[in-house]
């Protein structure tokens, strides 16, 4: 349960139609079920990594902590955005405010908070969608975020 509400996600399948609707108007539509790879929290956010790769995040969103290119705060979860092709292996969430992901290449990507330089983007300021940090020439095999830094 997050925020008084169970995360649905992950078991309902597509609803198309709602059984006993007056009318098709009022049918919701559901996201189709996915399966969760990892799911990393922290207090103020909560990101799961798929099976495919894909990352999701929900909770408050200050500073694009959400990675999903807003600072809405969302009780329900929300893609981050990556650039085309990029697929996720690990993630890691900071007690700051920020996440960092691993993906398939190696390639470190970071959103979020970045008051302290945590996002390795060699500029301060926040992120509210993935970005790769630089800095690394070598491939990277984990991450690890803490409240005020990355390692990697």
């Amino acid at each position: 349960m997050l925020f008084g509400r169970q995360v649905r996600w992950l078991a309902f399948p597509l609803v198309l139609a709602a059984c006993g609707s007056p009318s098709p108007d009022t049918a919701r539509v559901v996201a189709e079920p996915k399966t969760a790879a990892q799911v990393t929290t922290q207090r103020r956010h909560t990101c799961v990594l798929t099976t495919t790769g894909e990352v999701e995040c929900f909770g408050l969103n200050e500073a694009g902590r959400l990675g999903d290119g807003t600072e809405r705060t969302r009780e329900t979860p929300s893609q981050v955005v990556f650039p085309g092709g990029v697929t996720v292996t690990a993630l890691s969430t900071g007690l700051a405010d920020h996440t960092c992901a691993l993906d398939t290449d190696g390639a470190v990507w970071c959103w979020g908070l970045n008051a302290f330089g945590q996002l390795g983007t060699l500029a301060l300021g926040d992120r509210t969608e993935a970005v790769r940090v630089r800095a690394l020439d070598v491939r990277i095999t984990a991450v690890v975020t803490a409240e005020q830094l990355t390692c990697a």
